[in-house]
């Protein structure tokens, strides 16, 4: 066993610095920032402001569009795509991610950020897939600004859902 001589011990601390500031320097890790709170906090409200909030008003707007009669124009919730409104699982979604943008913006924990970003990626893929199923269909129906609103809103809430997890 050795034992830290008390001279050695004064080159560590001869400058007047603490052992913690010279591994920290050593390592080049840096405190963590003041801002970092900060700015989870505004990315938090821009993923509910412009992902959750769009996605949420998107769900009800129409998804399937008739140009020739109007009255066959259908919303997300009463549209037919995966099952039959498909805008009811893209609000739930849009809520979830809500909620838990919110939260974690609240308690700044990685794993509620997550769940936002889990949300939000499945309303990008559910809207995606919803355009490209009626984008291919063979009915008269063309995509309604419902599904680019629930498109939009899934890539802004993935974005800060991601941004968020990185800050946090």
């Amino acid at each position: 066993m050795s034992e830290v001589s008390g001279s050695q011990q004064l080159d560590i601390t001869r400058d007047g610095r603490s052992e913690e500031t010279e591994v920290l320097d050593r390592f080049s890790i840096k405190p963590p920032s003041k801002k970092t709170p900060i700015g989870a906090v505004v990315i938090s409200l821009l993923g509910i402001l412009l992902g959750m909030i769009l996605t949420m008003a998107g769900s009800i707007v129409n998804w399937k569009v008739d140009p020739i009669f109007d009255k066959l124009s259908r919303s997300g919730f009463t549209a037919r795509g995966l099952i039959v409104g498909d805008g009811k699982i893209m609000l739930a979604l849009a809520v979830l991610g809500f909620a838990a943008l919110f939260a974690g913006a609240i308690f700044r924990k990685k794993w509620l950020y997550g769940i936002a970003l889990a949300a939000s990626m499945l309303i990008l893929g559910l809207a995606t897939y919803e355009i490209v199923h009626i984008a291919l269909s063979t009915s008269i129906h063309k995509t309604g600004p419902g599904l680019y609103m629930c498109l939009g809103g899934g890539v802004a809430g993935s974005l800060c859902s991601f941004g968020g997890v990185t800050m946090v």
